[in-house]
């Protein structure tokens, strides 16, 4: 009888790895890999163009930016603060004493305590109203403001008064002195109504109007004209003069003939 061995394990190598034969499928995916490769290493160092709304943007920037750095400067305000004093009458508030003070006359000048502190650099007074610039580009206003000259809502209503009442009372310490303390106490012109970096030189007042010059020569005003009897032009804050104007700048008359013709 004839004894059959068993079969002996092969012992397989140690970091032994089975490697199929390529494929069609293995080929394939391995030449996408490839290409996709290639494309990433073409992009690379590549500028995208800008959308045509990014590029919009970007000239509008650059516009802007030299429109701000294109700005000529042709005032200077004057930097040297000042103190105010004051006289005469007080009957509308156009002292700008504030809404504690009598209506009474001034008969001697009076430092008026609000406006020395509030840095004035210059001040220009019209018919029954006033208007300042200080040292960091304010424009206060104060007095009548019956045709807009102030530049700003005043409206106020006083306090019932009785007219029976006892004149000694009247002429007490204690009584209100009744003048609109949004007119007689000088306040500043909302700076919103300017444009945005809006730099003012020099101010002046009418009879019922207000100027303001700006650095770069813009002016700009608000009150009343009157055109005619009974007629009155109200106008708000507005830009007067797009052509710049100068405080050097010196116009002269005009120069007529015999006959009235102009030369």
């Amino acid at each position: 009888m004839t004894r059959t061995q068993p079969p002996r394990a092969v012992k397989k190598p140690e970091n032994f790895a089975y490697s199929a034969p390529a494929t069609n499928v293995n080929r394939k995916v391995t030449n996408k890999t490839k290409a996709t490769t290639s494309r990433k290493t073409r992009n690379v160092g590549k500028v995208t163009k800008p959308k045509a709304a990014t590029a919009k943007a970007s000239k509008a920037k650059t516009t802007k930016a030299k429109a701000i750095a294109a700005k000529i400067i042709l005032n200077h305000p004057p930097t040297e603060v000042t103190d105010v004093f004051v006289c005469g009458t007080n009957e509308q508030g156009g002292l700008g004493l504030g809404a504690g003070s009598k209506p009474d006359p001034v008969y001697r000048p009076r430092l008026n305590p609000i406006l020395s502190s509030a840095g004035i650099v210059q001040i220009a007074a019209g018919g029954m109203h006033c208007i300042a610039l200080t040292n960091d580009n304010k424009l206060l206003s104060w007095g009548v403001n019956d045709l807009g000259a102030l530049g700003r809502d005043t409206t106020w209503e006083a306090a019932w008064v009785d007219p029976n009442a006892n004149k000694s009372d009247s002429d007490s310490e204690d009584e209100a002195s009744g003048l609109n303390p949004k007119e007689s106490t000088p306040t500043e012109i909302d700076a919103s109504l300017f444009p945005t970096g809006t730099v003012f030189a020099q101010v002046a007042a009418g009879d019922n109007a207000s100027f303001a010059l700006t650095d770069d020569g813009l002016l700009y005003g608000w009150g009343t004209f009157k055109v005619g009897a009974p007629i009155h032009l109200i106008f708000n804050i507005s830009l007067i003069s797009s052509y710049s104007l100068s405080t050097e700048t010196r116009h002269s008359p005009p120069q007529y003939g015999s006959k009235g013709s102009q030369r």
